[in-house]
């Protein structure tokens, strides 16, 4: 019997978070009104669950500030760890229910280094380098106050250090949701910002933990302080404006069927967002594209440009392990219905290679997928089918009362000799220009165009449900 309530009160309490539809009719108040009555008349006392928390919603989450990533190719782990809190520092052997091995309680600084006699051990040292505590494997350290220094960046929470596979030191901050946030929120929008942009990014932000908190579990953390996860840099980072964004939307996310949302978000696409398939495959039915007429035109890198010479792109190609010989050509072969590059070809007098959606944007590390490719007048051809088109002279076949020659080189200029005619013809330009617009990837919300909707008075969910058409905040 108490089984059986107990499994009941657990359905009730995931049928009532605001994720499931927020309305359920008077039937299901009746059936809250016997739950409760029934509490009372087996137990004596009401056990009521919080219809206000979201289910999944972590209290806290656990993010990577110095770790050694073989897998994704990345080390940012530091030999000496500088630590120090203006009330002191206690340290446990894993988490404050563990046993505590060392308490300080001044505010000076501590440093914490790996053993050269020991692949496995911590040292800690005061600050005249003495040594006061030698620990193998895992430290657990608690500020006296609410925020700890760590090699001068400030952070709420507690830190955990430990050695990863005999070698490196893995530091991890042990932070409130709400507080990673105060990190968070600055660093993706400009805290002058307008609130109710700002409110739309808190959420965003809140969202995107919910669907990444296993990112980095072969690391022994949720997410990473990286762009490839939400930039953070902690409490030295935080201002008013924003900790009142995230304070102002506590607990609220985007939802769709009652489900936390994908909440990519990018700095400006330009005019209009993309449908998620045409950047990294897949299908999201509220990933889609959306008219983003607000952005500020003048934004950082609204409108680009970029320039390479054709021996960069050659060398770039071979770097990707497509030697392509010389340049040819690079050609625009698709684009979306917004506009962007979707499939592209470089050409080369060896080969080519055809790139597709994202990967037309990262093959150049442009800044978006809308752009323009101009590889100068270059040379005009006449092909067998009477088709005009441009190209370099590289691998063209010169015919003259000499007989016939190939050119292997990029010519810059040239001269041509004919029956009453004398003159230069353009080559292959020294640069190759490719112009565009936006900044990111473009799937999601535009912060840009967020901005610019709250200046003209839509709210944060207003703002959010524009972007991610479909979906919930609740």
């Amino acid at each position: 019997m108490c089984n059986a309530i107990m499994q009941e009160l657990k359905s009730f309490h995931t049928e009532f978070c605001p994720m499931a539809s927020k309305d359920k009719g008077k039937g299901e108040e009746m059936k809250i009104k016997i739950l409760i009555l029934t509490m009372v008349l087996i137990f004596g006392f009401v056990i009521v669950p919080n219809v206000d928390a979201k289910a999944g919603i972590p209290d806290k989450v656990r993010i990577g500030l110095y770790y050694n990533d073989e897998k994704g190719g990345y080390n940012n782990t530091v030999a000496n760890l500088k630590l120090s809190s203006s009330k002191g520092v206690r340290i446990y052997s894993s988490g404050t229910k563990g046993s505590l091995l060392w308490k300080y309680d001044g505010s000076k600084s501590i440093t914490i280094t790996k053993d050269s006699t020991s692949n496995k051990r911590l040292l800690v040292k005061s600050e005249d380098g003495s040594i006061v505590l030698k620990r193998d494997s895992l430290l657990y350290i608690v500020p006296g106050a609410n925020v700890i220094s760590v090699n001068g960046s400030k952070y709420r929470g507690a830190i955990e250090i430990k050695i990863v596979n005999g070698r490196d030191m893995t530091v991890i901050n042990h932070v409130g949701l709400e507080d990673y946030l105060y990190g968070v929120v600055p660093c993706e929008i400009q805290s002058n910002s307008h609130t109710e942009a700002l409110k739309a990014q808190a959420v965003a932000a809140r969202t995107y933990v919910l669907n990444n908190m296993d990112k980095h579990a072969h690391l022994g953390f949720n997410l990473c302080a990286r762009p490839v996860c939400q930039v953070y840099k902690g409490y030295s980072v935080e201002r008013a404006s924003t900790n009142a964004a995230v304070d102002g939307t506590k607990g609220k996310i985007v939802t769709y069927k009652g489900k936390p949302a994908t909440t990519f978000y990018f700095s400006s696409s330009g005019g209009m967002t993309e449908n998620v398939s045409n950047v990294w495959g897949g299908k999201f039915p509220y990933l889609v594209s959306v008219l983003d007429q607000y952005e500020g035109k003048n934004s950082w890198n609204y409108n680009w440009n970029k320039e390479f010479s054709p021996i960069e792109i050659e060398e770039i190609m071979k770097r990707r392990g497509s030697d392509i010989g010389r340049l040819t050509s690079i050609d625009v072969t698709k684009r979306s219905e917004a506009g962007r590059v979707i499939e592209m070809q470089v050409k080369g007098t060896k080969g080519s290679e055809t790139f597709k959606n994202n990967n037309c944007r990262t093959v150049f590390s442009l800044y978006s997928q809308l752009f323009d490719v101009d590889m100068g007048k270059g040379m005009f051809m006449v092909s067998s089918d009477d088709n005009i088109y441009s190209s370099t002279t590289v691998n063209k076949k010169v015919v003259s009362a000499y007989g016939t020659a190939i050119f292997t080189k990029h010519a810059k200029n040239l001269s041509v000799i004919g029956a009453g005619y004398k003159g230069i013809l353009e080559g292959t330009p020294n640069t190759i220009k490719i112009t565009g617009k936006g900044w990111g990837h473009a799937v999601g919300m535009s912060q840009e165009g967020a901005k610019g909707m709250a200046v003209e008075g839509f709210r944060f969910d207003e703002i959010l449900r524009h972007y991610y058409p479909g979906t919930k905040v609740e």
